[in-house]
């Protein structure tokens, strides 16, 4: 296979880019001492979990602050088949008191992750599908 010059002088520049990146950021070893029989807990945020705000690990924290008031959920899918039930949406809201929108916002994401989204994708197209203005009604969304 022959190359262009143009090829050539890309190749070249991204090897001598890689040698900078090799002398400026020498291999650091990572520590993998990490105890795997005890579980990590992230602390969780409930006043910004529970707010209509596009938040980093969204889903994840909802799952774990369900499982430590004893709803075993394990994963996004599982969250999803919990709050498609509307009898199940009702006793959480009248259990925890919480707003029947937000368990919807979970849900939403929940399915819009399901067709391979990111969570945070799928929270801003959330709430841009919110804040959307109806140009015949002037209504929004």
């Amino acid at each position: 296979m022959l190359f262009t010059s143009t090829q050539k002088l890309i190749l070249a520049i991204s090897i001598a880019l890689l040698g900078i990146c090799c002398l400026f950021f020498p291999n650091q070893q990572q520590h993998t001492s990490k105890k795997l029989s005890s579980p990590t807990l992230i602390p969780i945020d409930t006043a910004a979990l529970f707010q209509k705000k596009v938040i980093p690990n969204r889903l994840t924290q909802f799952i774990q602050y369900l499982n430590q008031h004893g709803i075993p959920i394990q994963n996004n899918f599982e969250l999803l088949l919990l709050l498609s039930n509307p009898t199940t949406r009702q006793n959480i809201h009248q259990q925890f008191l919480i707003d029947i929108d937000v368990l919807l916002l979970h849900a939403e994401i929940a399915d819009l992750m399901q067709i391979k989204m990111t969570e945070l994708d799928a929270q801003i197209l959330f709430f841009s599908q919110r804040n959307y203005q109806n140009q015949f009604t002037r209504s929004t969304m």
